[in-house]
């Protein structure tokens, strides 16, 4: 039987990469999804933005593109905290 040095810095790194892939957690669905509604708003955006160039006043509709793109940044700014969190860390980047 061949013995196994368990403090040998190769047997750590193995251990501590193939802990890090397995409990890795990733976002991959959370921003699939999140990019789903931001194509779901994007659209809606589109539609009004057609409706408001035919109406006489298009102020309120113009409010809630505005309030739409809001929408659209908040959910952009979450798809970047997650990839920087699913993103795997090197030795100088912790």
């Amino acid at each position: 039987m061949r013995s196994v040095n368990l403090q040998s810095p190769a047997f750590v790194a193995a251990a501590v990469k193939s802990t890090r892939e397995k409990f890795a957690a990733t976002h991959d669905e959370d921003i699939t999804a999140a990019r789903a509604q931001i194509a779901k708003l994007y659209a809606r955006s589109r539609k009004l933005l057609e409706m408001a160039s035919e109406l006489k006043t298009p102020a309120p509709v113009l409010r809630k593109v505005d309030e739409l793109e809001r929408q659209r940044s908040e959910i952009e700014q979450h798809i970047v905290g997650w990839a920087r969190r699913t993103r795997p860390r090197t030795p100088w980047r912790r």
